[in-house]
């Protein structure tokens, strides 16, 4: 997000839900939340629906008559979706396309190609031993894009008009952070809102240290200083960090959160607590087993957040 504006959307639709009986289509939410963006970002929005075939060879002379009329309803999805979305935002300028190919590798690929800024994903908040042997295509993308992704999980999904007010950031002081910091800040500006400024302090720091200094001979109350002084330390970066937006116009607090008992519950209790309406937060490309297995702060947020997730990646 090194331009000043995000120029391109992209929007992976799985036309999984959004039809409410009618003779329409809803639009998902990943679009509509899009949709809302666009505007203040200056931004156009490339809408895919990726669709792949069983690998059957050959493939039956049945199944490759259907293809055709199958294509033709999945655009009809989508155009319908961007009608209705145009009826109320004349001037939003939205492509939808339905590609063939595994839907990963087909994002990836449109990433690249469109040269898209912000893709916006849905996930389906699958669980334990599901999640790992199903996966999912929202977290893969996540996981495998150079571009900051946008999620939302079923929990998470705003009402219409989204608008973000108040943004949590999630700071950790490491290289990376400052294009988490960099994307807060845009989406700030953008939309006028307030940012809250976050680190966390783990409550197994507390524990270490006082088992280390008792066996270097139990001087305690030294290293629980020194502890008060990281801690003390950690409030004046943020508040560092926080002065140059203030002078810039924008509304800004911080926040401490020490012994938590994890990254991912601090973050997540707080965004409830501070009533963020966008949590930004960042994270690395980890290999398919860490993520799936070991999981991640950014990989938690996303899974249980009750609001809108923007997750950067560490080398963007």
């Amino acid at each position: 997000m090194a331009q000043d504006n995000i120029a391109r959307i992209l929007v992976a639709d799985d036309l999984e839900y959004g039809d409410d009986g009618g003779e329409r289509r809803v639009p998902s939410a990943q679009l509509r939340v899009a949709a809302d963006l666009a505007g203040p970002l200056h931004s156009s929005i490339s809408l895919v629906h990726a669709y792949d075939l069983p690998e059957i060879v050959p493939l039956p002379p049945s199944v490759a008559v259907l293809e055709g009329p199958y294509v033709a309803e999945l655009k009809r999805a989508l155009d319908d979706e961007s009608s209705q979305l145009r009826e109320d935002r004349p001037a939003l300028d939205i492509v939808p396309s339905v590609e063939k190919g595994d839907a990963v590798a087909v994002l990836l690929a449109d990433i690249a190609r469109l040269g898209c800024d912000l893709v916006v994903v849905g996930t389906h908040g699958r669980r334990g031993l599901q999640r790992v042997v199903l996966g999912s295509v929202a977290e893969e993308v996540i996981r495998r894009a150079p571009i900051p992704a946008l999620s939302l999980n079923p929990m998470s999904a705003p009402e219409p008009q989204y608008r973000p007010s108040r943004i949590l950031v999630a700071l950790d002081f490491s290289a990376s952070m400052h294009g988490v910091f960099d994307a807060a800040a845009k989406f700030a500006r953008a939309f006028g809102a307030a940012l809250v400024l976050a680190t966390v302090i783990e409550e197994w720091v507390y524990p270490v240290v006082q088992s280390a200094s008792l066996l270097a001979g139990g001087f305690v109350m030294p290293l629980e200083r020194d502890l008060r002084e990281y801690a003390n330390l950690r409030d004046e970066q943020l508040r560092e960090l926080a002065a140059p937006l203030v002078a810039s116009g924008l509304r800004v607090e911080t926040r401490l959160i020490e012994r938590a008992p994890s990254v991912s519950a601090a973050l997540l209790g707080e965004a409830r607590a501070s009533q963020c309406d966008l949590v930004v937060v960042g994270h690395r490309h980890a290999s398919r087993l860490e993520y799936a297995l070991l999981g991640s702060v950014s990989r938690n947020v996303i899974r249980d957040a009750s609001c809108p997730v923007l997750a950067v990646p560490s080398r963007h």
